[in-house]
């Protein structure tokens, strides 16, 4: 005779034992994300432990050096915090990066102009080289084969054309990151990034069929004007401290009244005055924002979240 166990058993006994341990034990390896969310990723593995005098945290921070690791204890709280020491470190590196290429930028720069004043007799000769569309890059090329040869004329070509390569590079990547940031689009998947690539890239490609002379003076009165500005925010950000402001005030006040002259004197893209009437008016631009700087900039009192 066969004997069968209860139907609620179903066909094994141990049937029951296997839906329990689903059941009981069903989302303990999520078990972090069911307490945290989206912030399970981000948590430390924590044990606290009862000691006789107090408890005992162990927290498991792989990775993490000590200074990098932060405690706090505030109205009976612990607040333990991990942050890696890349931006910090990155930080440090700021001004020998960006403010020493602008050095070595502006000192090629120089080293140009005075090879183009040298190498020629006089202007009209230079004007000649340039030929009628003002090509540069055919003075480049004459001065650097002429003075160092097949081989090394094509270095220093190479070493002319890395500069508006990189800040080429530079100017699509940061219209990427702040158009992304401004409308809050993610840029770690790479397709989000290609969504905003690409479309900067065909305007860029429809900004080589602009006559380059044109495009040219644009760029310069707009590269200018952005410096001017910055110039004017770090001095106040300095003045608002009570540091030496002058090391950025009198920057500013220089680009300011040189943008200004140019875009009043400039007949194709500004206004047309007369030069003696440019420099007025620039310089007198240069005094105003000096002395709003100086007024309106001594009236706003430093925050204490702000730091040099």
């Amino acid at each position: 005779m066969s004997t069968y166990l209860p139907t609620v058993f179903g066909e094994n006994l141990m049937d029951v034992f296997d839906d329990f341990d689903r059941n009981f034990f069903r989302g303990w390896g999520n078990v972090d994300r069911e307490l945290y969310g989206k912030h399970a990723r981000h948590m430390m593995k924590t044990d606290v432990k009862e000691v006789e005098n107090g408890y005992e945290v162990d927290i498991d921070l792989p990775g993490f050096k000590k200074d990098e690791i932060t405690l706090e204890l505030k109205d009976g709280y612990l607040t333990i915090s991990a942050q890696k020491s890349i931006e910090k470190d990155n930080e440090k590196h700021g001004r020998k990066i960006f403010y020493g290429a602008m050095i070595a930028e502006g000192v090629i720069g120089l080293i140009w102009v005075t090879l183009g004043m040298s190498f020629y007799s006089d202007t009209a000769a230079l004007a000649a080289a340039l030929g009628p569309k003002g090509n540069a890059a055919l003075v480049v090329n004459n001065i650097s084969v002429e003075l160092l040869g097949v081989f090394g004329g094509a270095l220093a070509v190479l070493g002319v054309v890395v500069l508006p390569v990189t800040s080429g590079d530079t100017a699509f990547r940061a219209a990427r990151l702040t158009i992304a940031d401004a409308i809050g689009y993610d840029q770690r998947p790479h397709k989000n990034r290609l969504m905003i690539a690409v479309p900067l890239f065909v305007v860029g490609v429809a900004l080589n069929f602009i006559p380059f002379g044109m495009l040219w003076r644009y760029f310069g009165f707009a590269n200018q004007a952005l410096a001017a500005i910055m110039l004017w925010a770090a001095a106040a950000y300095l003045l608002h401290r009570g540091k030496f402001h002058w090391i950025a005030s009198v920057p500013a006040c220089f680009m300011t009244a040189v943008s200004a002259v140019y875009i009043c004197f400039e007949k194709t893209m500004g206004f047309g005055m007369s030069y003696e009437l440019s420099n007025i008016v620039g310089i007198a631009i240069a005094l105003i924002c000096f002395a709003l700087l100086l007024t309106a900039g001594r009236k706003v009192q430093p925050t204490d979240d702000l730091s040099v």
